[in-house]
Parts: structure tokens; C-alpha cells; sequence
């Protein structure tokens, strides 16, 4: 899969690949590059795409609207807000 996604006003290519890493060097389950405007998710994993490809999207709109969140707080808003869409996908089709 590659296609691009438009948060705020920047256009992110979408990666999915079946392995990557963060800076480190460790294994991850997604990427949100905000030089390269890049996200990459990894298809190696058993937690759901759009649930990753949420949270490397909450990155993005961090970096795009300057709020300075921590990871912990990226987490919770991914999760919440991936929940709220899974329980009600009545109203998000």
C-alpha cells in the first residue's frame, strides 16, 4: 500500500511495509516522519493497521498544530478515539 493522507495543511505519504524500526534501531509498529512527511506502518504485527496508522496520525496533527504532546498522552487519544470509531461505525462509514 502507498497512498497519501492530508493532515493539516501537509500531505503524508502512507507506507505500509513488513518490518520496520524507530531511530534506534528497535523494532516498531509505525513511524510518523515529519521532515520526510512519511508515515510507515509495519503489517507484522496482530494489533489492527488503522489503530497504528490512528496514533501516527495524532503525531502528525502534534507536529503540524504544535501541541507538544507526549507519548503517553499520543497513546491515549489513539485509543480512545480508535474505540469511539470501532464502537460507533454506524456513524463513521
Amino acid at each position: 500500500m502507498n497512498t497519501k493522507l492530508k493532515i493539516g495543511s501537509l500531505t503524508y505519504e502512507v507506507d505500509i511495509l513488513p518490518f520496520i524500526r524507530d531511530d534506534e534501531g528497535h523494532e516498531a509498529l509505525g513511524r510518523c516522519d515529519t521532515d520526510k512527511l512519511n508515515i510507515i506502518i509495519s503489517q507484522d504485527t496482530n494489533i489492527p493497521t488503522p489503530r497504528i496508522l490512528l496514533h501516527e496520525v495524532i503525531h502528525a496533527i502534534d507536529y503540524e498544530y504544535g501541541l507538544e504532546l507526549v507519548e503517553s498522552q499520543v497513546r491515549i487519544l489513539a485509543n480512545a478515539l480508535y474505540q469511539v470509531i470501532n464502537d460507533n461505525d454506524d456513524f463513521f462509514e
